[in-house]
This record gives C-alpha cells, structure tokens and sequence, in this order.
C-alpha cells in the first residue's frame, strides 16, 4: 500500500497533523480478488477515530485503489495516538485485509485546536492541559511572560502566578526552555517538555496555595507602604508572623529576605522556600503516554513536524 501524508510520500507511521489543523491521509492500493481487479464500490476503507470532520473520497488512480480521507483537529487529547488504515475487500471468498498502523501527533505552536480559546491559545497548551501533567489545576495562556532577574535585568520565564489576578500564567517559554536544575534528592538534571510543564504547573499553583493559607483574600503585592513594613518587613511575600512560627523549623528571619532553607538557591526570596520543591515532586516520564505533541513527545519517532 503506497502511502501519503499531507500530499508526500512517507514510510514513517508517526505523523501529525499540519500548522492548519488538517491531517489528510492518501493511500494507492491494487487489489485483485480470484483474479480480477477490485474497484472502489467493493471494498470497504476505514480508519479509525483520528480527530473530526470525516471528509472521504474513494477512486481509482492508475489501476490502482484510491482512498484520500481528511480529518480535523480533536477537541479531546485522547483522540491522538495509536490509529490504523484499513482495506477489506466486500467478498465473502476473501477474507483478507491491509492494514497500516500509525501514530497521530499534534504540531505544538499552531493554534488551531477546535476547544476553548482557539485560534489564541497554543496546541501545546490546550492538550496539555488535558493530562495528568496539570495536575487538574487551572491556569491561563499568555504569550509572553517576563520577570525579574539578578540584577534586574529583564528575562522571559515559562510561569508566573499574578497575585492581583490570583492566576496561574503559562507562556510559550515553556516548550522552548528547560526548567531549572533539579535538587538531587529530586533527580537532579533540568526537566523539558511535558515534564517541565508539570513543575511549572505545580510551582507556581504553590504560590497560589501559600498566598490563600497565609494573606487570605489580601493582595500582597497592593499593601500601602506602611501595610507592607508591619506585615513584611522583609518585602518577601511571607507574612512576618508565618517567618516567626517557621523560625525554629526553617530558620526563617522576618528581617531577612532569604533566610528560609530549603530554597534551592541562596538568592532566591523566601516565598521560594517550597514552590521549587513541589514542582520537582513532578515524578518525570509520568505523562509521556498522553504527549502526543510532534517533535517534543518522547514518544515522536517521526521525521521533521509541520511548523517547528
């Protein structure tokens, strides 16, 4: 069975769909049943669940059998994955089939995925956000996202959680980067993927989880000047009193901004001190069978992905 993907040839059975969110399958067979040549109205094509939109058309090329079936993105990530292409004669004196397996994949930047937010949040964001490397938790897309860094000169980073708008932000630095470096009692080395997505995920949520346990409904980063010294007076997201109770435990200062332990780096603030950590609990390789992002999943063993 000659085989084509996106109009080129191909014997690779991993394969996504395009940067337009079409996964078009054309596939040349001839087939004789007791010595006669099998037409397109006798035989049946089928190929299973990939994405939506069925379009189909069956003819001949050639002498040869013709099948092209387009389909559309899928609104569910499940969709993605193990497939097949089959062809099966409609005689009952052949009870034969060809079949050819493959893999349907998703291009990671396009943004053409049928669900919330398309057309405006990345493939790999929405699909993402479907496994288990979310964590169920929420958070919003954004392009963009910039913080910080030592010396404060200006750097993109994959997450932020925004205390005013007490959201979770990813960005596309996430498929672009890798995350920090690992403590080695967490595995040490820098996560990548799906899997530095989840540890942003879930560092940043902490921030989220920490700013509800210890300043209720209050924005921190609003108070008055006057509101922030006697509450902060390290100006480091920890309210005083929590620095106090942790003092015996975690040798945290109110006084000082980075005093905390268990912050992987001394300069890091000490509302730092657990985000890292629960970002790293991320168990590495947890999500990898529900990746089916093109050239990024380690599951990929395809040639180059449309777009990337």
């Amino acid at each position: 069975m000659a085989f084509k993907h996106n109009g080129e040839l191909t014997d690779k059975t991993d394969l996504s769909f395009n940067t337009g969110g079409d996964f078009e399958i054309e596939a040349l067979s001839r087939v004789t049943v007791n010595g006669s040549l099998v037409g397109p109205k006798d035989v049946t094509w089928d190929m299973e669940n990939i994405g939506s939109g069925r379009k189909e058309r069956f003819d001949m090329e050639g002498g040869r059998l013709r099948a092209t079936m387009l389909r559309r993105m899928p609104v569910a990530n499940g969709k993605f994955g193990p497939n097949a292409l089959t062809l099966k004669p409609n005689n009952p004196d052949c009870e034969c089939e060809l079949k050819r397996e493959m893999r349907a994949f998703f291009t990671s930047s396009s943004k053409v995925h049928p669900g919330k937010g398309s057309g405006a949040t990345p493939n790999w964001f929405y699909y993402w956000m479907q496994t288990s490397a979310s964590g169920g938790l929420h958070a919003e897309y954004t392009p963009v996202l910039q913080a910080q860094g030592l010396g404060g000169a200006s750097m993109s980073v994959g997450g932020r959680y925004n205390y005013t708008s007490d959201t979770v932000y990813l960005s596309d630095k996430i498929i672009d980067k890798v995350c920090a470096t690992r403590s080695p009692e967490t595995g040490g080395g820098n996560s990548k993927g799906i899997d530095c997505f989840a540890e942003i995920i879930q560092h940043e949520n902490q921030h989220k989880t920490e700013r509800w346990a210890w300043w209720g409904g209050t924005d921190p980063t609003a108070l008055s000047f006057m509101a922030r010294m006697q509450q902060d007076a390290a100006k480091d997201l920890v309210p005083d009193e929590v620095e106090e109770q942790l003092a015996g435990t975690r040798g945290c200062k109110s006084n000082d901004p980075t005093s905390c332990s268990s912050r992987p780096d001394g300069s890091l603030l000490d509302i730092e001190m657990d985000a890292y950590n629960v970002g790293w609990s991320w168990q590495r390789n947890a999500a990898d069978a529900e990746d089916w992002s093109c050239g990024r999943s380690k599951q990929w063993t395809g040639g180059p992905c449309y777009g990337q």
